[in-house]
């Protein structure tokens, strides 16, 4: 189902989607009073997406908090974790947080277009999405992927009209890539948390009927 999200044209790199929240290095030591939330953030391969985020909260953070698939350099910074997949592109993250109660609360798309950079979120506030994290292990929290819809406007350019988050998990692809991408956390115990992605799409979808589009 096509959701339409607004866009807005920002003159600076991602300056809407910045995160002060940068993956794991394999080789970083990570303290057990800590916990990891693990999860696969990833777009449409399209040549005009340049990056996309997911936001957390809760846990002690101070207000909200993004993890990008790209970080700051965009697709230019980092290479894809799934070479092989021809439809989606984006990285496998894993970062340390606080232990106690957080949620996902929104997202972001940045992409490019004639004129600069855009980025697309949410039309509305969206339900939480909960998850807890606990000391010494690592939360696994699915694939968190965002289409990309293209369509052409009135001068017939071709540009990004539309976003759509899709949840889901993905253990078998994503943990295969997790036990040789961070040996450091390798050891610890992995607990995947099944997100009610569902919800978000309902509360879009009355949102845009309460707005008439």
């Amino acid at each position: 189902m096509l959701h339409r999200f607004a866009i807005s044209t920002v003159v600076l790199l991602y300056a809407g989607c910045q995160t002060t929240y940068e993956s794991l290095r394999p080789d970083e030591v990570v303290s057990s009073s800590q916990g990891v939330f693990l999860a696969s953030i990833t777009t449409d391969r399209h040549e005009q997406v340049l990056n996309a985020s997911f936001h957390i909260e809760g846990g002690g953070l101070e207000g909200v908090e993004r993890v990008h698939a790209f970080e700051k350099l965009g697709i230019l910074g980092k290479r894809s974790d799934f070479p092989d997949e021809k439809e989606l592109r984006g990285r496998l993250v894993a970062i340390s947080l606080p232990p106690g109660q957080h949620g996902l609360n929104s997202w972001c798309l940045n992409t490019s277009n004639l004129i600069g950079i855009s980025y697309m979120s949410p039309k509305a506030d969206r339900p939480k999405l909960p998850f807890t994290i606990s000391s010494g292990e690592v939360t696994y929290l699915g694939n968190l992927h965002l289409n990309l819809e293209m369509a052409p406007n009135e001068y017939g350019l071709v540009k990004p009209v539309a976003a759509s988050p899709r949840i889901q998990v993905a253990e078998e692809r994503d943990l295969e890539i997790f036990y040789r991408k961070f040996p450091n956390i390798a050891s610890w115990k992995v607990d995947t948390i099944e997100l009610d992605g569902e919800s978000w799409r309902v509360a879009e979808a009355r949102a845009l009927a309460a707005s008439g589009l």
